[in-house]
Order: C-alpha cells, then structure tokens, then sequence
C-alpha cells in the first residue's frame, strides 16, 4: 500500500478486530472460573480493560491523530498478549497458542501499517 491513509485504515481495522477479541477472552475466562478452573479474576479484568481501551484507541487511529495513538495501542495490545502466550506456551496449550502468536502478528501488522504516525 502506498498511499499512508489507506494504510493506515486498513492497519486500524485489523487493529479493532484484534481489541474486539479481548473482551471475548475475558468472557471466555470468566465462563472458564465459574466451571471451577483456577482462573483469578485479574486476567478477565486485564482482558475485558486492554480491550476496551484498544477499541476506543484503534478507532481513533487515522491520518490526522497523533504518534501517542500508535503507541498507546502498542501498550495496550502488545502486553496482555505477549503474556498469555507465555502463560499458555507453559500449560502447553498449543492451539491456544498458535491464536496468541496470531493475535501478536496481527498487531505488529496493525502496527506497521500505522507506521506513518511515527
């Protein structure tokens, strides 16, 4: 893509579907705790918050905002998921993390389409 808008569009699409998955894990874990799995409410909190946060950021994310967009869904997105990958790497859910290292792809993609705010 060599016109930055519409790079930048696309990279803010991929970007909101990633976020609009987080509340869906955080739902996920929640159903998970109440069948009886250790599961402390903390991360269902850290889903649910980071993914609305990175909604409301990706959606501002556009030609005219800022380089504190970019990196503020960097810190929002980039973290949570790093973690659950590790987490999950270490229970050996393998499936589970082939979607994380999806999730960090999307995001670095996302991202790298976004670049031009740098």
């Amino acid at each position: 893509m060599s016109d930055p808008q519409s790079a930048i569009a696309t990279g803010r699409l991929i970007l909101l579907i990633v976020a609009a998955s987080y509340p869906l894990s955080a739902a996920l874990l929640v159903v998970l705790k109440l069948r009886g799995e250790t599961v402390p409410w903390i991360w269902p909190a850290a889903w649910l918050v980071t993914g609305i946060g990175g909604l409301v950021v990706s959606w501002m994310l556009a030609s005219t905002s800022g380089p504190w967009v970019w990196w503020a869904l960097l810190v929002l997105l980039g973290p949570i998921m790093v973690v659950s990958t590790v987490v999950d790497w270490r229970h050996g859910y393998w499936g589970i993390v082939a979607l994380d290292i999806a999730g960090l792809l999307a995001i670095g993609y996302g991202l790298w389409l976004a670049r031009a705010l740098l």
